[in-house]
């Protein structure tokens, strides 16, 4: 048996006795054999990368990427030299660098006065204009909540982030933005959207701990705003989760269904494992099996291949 097929029968055992049981099995079948695009996996040499992409194959993830994890000027190069040994399974974001450089030079960098900002959005608009990188990031404005230990934070308008946005716009793709949802972070980023209503906004974690009310405000006022889920479905060690065991929580289902245009998925496991990685591709089926099958497919698939410019799956 692969672990598709067992997650297929992991969801057989939850029929809710109202519904039909040929409507559930349809819905849950489905919801089992979807394709899947993970839109927040860090690309690292750790990763055992023929077993994960047998993994891959195994749970029906088709395609999975986003930047490398700092490791100072070479953390593109990282990126894409793990990419290049599976390209038609791992895409890259670019820019992963920054947060070392604001770490380093702090206000100098974010106002774009430091030389290394510089050169560093020289090489990534560079790159981008090669076709080497499918978005931006992932870049941090404020993980000071979720990370109070090693947690950063500048204005998510800054000349940097007014910058970036516009190379999203100018490139077409995603720019993965990991900010906490406090108060101040997200009234900038509501100051910024309006400015270029063509960058596309894709929030980390859904804000890690932004809920259902904030969350739809900023969404019907913001069309270029798109919500990415990692570390919100499963354990997390700093993020709120929408779901009990794979059960969504109140309010989840119907911003989802409402929104669902809007939204994709991700894992963002922060040590190499390929049991926790399955772990979290099962809940994410649990949950896709709540959904209109509609909905479930966008969430899954279809809305992250429209970001990233992929031909939709069969």
């Amino acid at each position: 048996m692969t672990l598709l097929s067992g997650v297929i029968s992991a969801l057989m055992l939850i029929i809710p006795v109202a519904l039909p049981s040929n409507a559930y099995a349809q819905g849950s079948t489905h919801a089992a054999t979807l394709p899947i695009i993970d839109m927040h996996f860090h690309p690292d040499p750790a990763w055992d990368l023929p077993a994960f992409v047998k993994l891959f194959d195994e749970l029906g993830v088709t395609k999975a990427g986003n930047g490398a994890r700092e490791r100072g000027p070479d953390t593109d190069k990282v990126a894409l030299d793990f990419a290049q040994q599976h390209p038609d399974r791992i895409f890259v974001f670019g820019f992963g660098g920054i947060r070392g450089i604001i770490i380093k030079e702090g206000e100098r960098a974010w106002k774009l006065e430091s030389a290394s900002t510089q050169e560093a959005l020289v090489r990534l608009e560079s790159d981008l204009r090669a076709g080497k990188f499918k978005g931006i990031g992932e870049v941090h404005p404020n993980t000071e909540v979720c990370q109070p230990k090693r947690g950063m934070r500048f204005p998510a308008d800054s000349p940097l982030m007014q910058h970036i946005c516009r190379l999203s716009e100018r490139y077409k793709v995603p720019l993965s933005v990991h900010m906490d949802a406090t108060e101040q972070s997200v009234g900038e980023m509501e100051r910024l959207l309006p400015s270029n209503r063509n960058c596309i906004w894709m929030w980390a974690h859904a804000g890690d701990f932004a809920q259902p009310p904030l969350l739809r405000r900023l969404l019907q006022t913001h069309s270029n705003l798109y919500l990415e889920f990692s570390n919100r479905v499963g354990p997390s060690f700093y993020a709120d989760r929408i779901d009990d065991d794979g059960q969504l929580r109140p309010g989840w289902k119907e911003l989802l269904e409402d929104f669902q245009d809007r939204v994709v998925i991700g894992t963002d496991r922060v040590k190499p494992s390929l049991n926790a990685y399955s772990r979290v591709i099962g809940l994410w089926r649990q949950v896709f099996s709540q959904l209109s099958p509609k909905a479930a497919a966008k969430i899954a698939h279809g809305n992250s291949e429209r970001l990233l410019g992929l031909s939709p799956a069969n």
